[in-house]
């Protein structure tokens, strides 16, 4: 009997279970595809374009002017309206300059999109003195500044109906030459 009452409990455990939605854990499928951004109104978009197929993976930030010009780590937090991740899959590859327009264009078609509305986008800033490089003294001039930039996402839900992608960390790539300028002298620093 006590045999009875197991059997019939496992039996029973799928139709008492509950369902909070499909809990998507995929790989993304962009090592390949290198980190671009760009800025439109007020905001710098940082993506990445799958060359293998038509899907993307974009998280767009306030836009603030300095970012480039000293090296530094800055967090946003992802609100899902002014910073946000989103993950496109779309009937065929986009361009380069797709979210770099202050309209989005209607072709290609988004075929299905995931937002982020919690998490943390990580921006490292490093600024690059072609002095130190070369071990001259720190105002040799002329002396190139150069910036790297590498974005990392950290504890991201993306959510699409009742359907969610979930990564705890993931590393969106570098750009090891954002920005490049020459200081010719003490008035350009």
């Amino acid at each position: 009997m006590r045999h009875a009452w197991y059997l019939l409990f496992l039996l029973a455990i799928p139709f008492i279970s509950c369902s909070d939605g499909d809990v998507i854990l995929t790989n993304f499928d962009f090592e390949d595809s290198p980190l671009e951004t760009c800025e439109n109104n007020n905001s710098r978009v940082f993506f990445k374009r799958n060359t293998s197929s038509p899907e993307s993976l974009a998280v767009t930030l306030p836009k603030t002017d300095s970012l480039y010009f000293s090296t530094d780590t800055l967090q946003y937090q992802l609100d899902g309206n002014v910073s946000r991740l989103f993950y496109r899959l779309h009937d065929e590859q986009i361009e380069s300059n797709y979210f770099c327009q202050a309209v989005p264009p209607n072709h290609p078609k988004t075929e299905q999109e995931y937002i982020s509305d919690s998490g943390i986008a990580t921006v490292y800033v490093l600024v690059k003195n072609s002095n130190d490089e070369a071990g001259n003294p720190p105002n040799t001039y002329p002396y190139t500044l150069t910036t790297q930039v590498s974005v990392v996402l950290h504890d991201i839900s993306l959510y699409n109906g009742d359907e969610t992608i979930i990564r705890e960390t993931l590393p969106m790539g570098t750009i090891h030459n954002v920005m490049s300028r020459t200081i010719t002298g003490p008035d350009q620093e």
